[in-house]
């Protein structure tokens, strides 16, 4: 065999196949931290990194690392405010299409708590998955201009299993975000999730 189809023989067998992606991939409820492993991922898509920080009764932080389950999970960064400035869930995504690009470390931005213009309902509500009334108003926040009602049914990233019904400020990712693929706080039943902008026009 000659030496120049040789080198193409072999080199053929170093490359990764054309449209694979290899990821780092890992998942970790408790902690800004994970033991890594190499994954390969789906033609078309990208590598994921994903921090989440959930705030009740102490602060959680989760990552998860892997391929992204599609274009809407890339780049989203959702703040969630229950109260004038209490954050109460906090995530940041980041995707990339390199060959094992997501190796950057956790990382929740500073959020924006510049007045935004926008008012919405506000109040909390524990061991209930009822809409709870609310009596008081909250001032949004940054880029946090649309209404949110949530009640359900959750498992914490300590394992405790919580009900509440809560209201509240979001942004347009936040009306959008899917709970199951949530990392830290793992969704048992959802019962209200409802989402408007500031002319109560339905965001869902």
């Amino acid at each position: 065999m000659k030496p120049a189809v040789i080198s193409v023989f072999l080199l053929s067998f170093l490359l990764p196949i054309a449209g694979a992606l290899k990821c780092y991939k890992c998942n970790e409820r408790t902690s800004e931290t994970c033991d890594v492993e190499e994954v390969d991922c789906p033609e078309g898509d990208q590598c994921l990194t994903r921090s989440e920080q959930y705030i009740m009764n102490g602060t959680y932080r989760s990552i998860r690392k892997g391929c992204a389950r599609g274009a809407g999970e890339c780049d989203e960064r959702l703040p969630f405010t229950k109260g004038e400035n209490e954050l109460f869930l906090i995530i940041n995504t980041k995707c990339c299409g390199e060959y094992l690009c997501n190796n950057e470390s956790y990382e929740i931005p500073e959020v924006d708590v510049e007045p935004n213009g926008v008012v919405c309902p506000n109040c909390f509500a524990f061991n209930t998955t009822e809409e709870c009334e609310s009596e008081e108003e909250i001032e949004c926040q940054g880029d946090r201009d649309k209404c949110i009602s949530y009640a359900g049914e959750l498992e914490k990233p300590d394992g405790e299993l919580i009900r509440y019904s809560v209201k509240g400020c979001t942004n347009t990712a936040g009306c959008k975000v899917d709970v199951s693929a949530m990392v830290g706080v793992r969704e048992v039943k959802e019962h209200i999730f409802e989402c408007t902008d500031k002319s109560g026009k339905d965001e869902k």
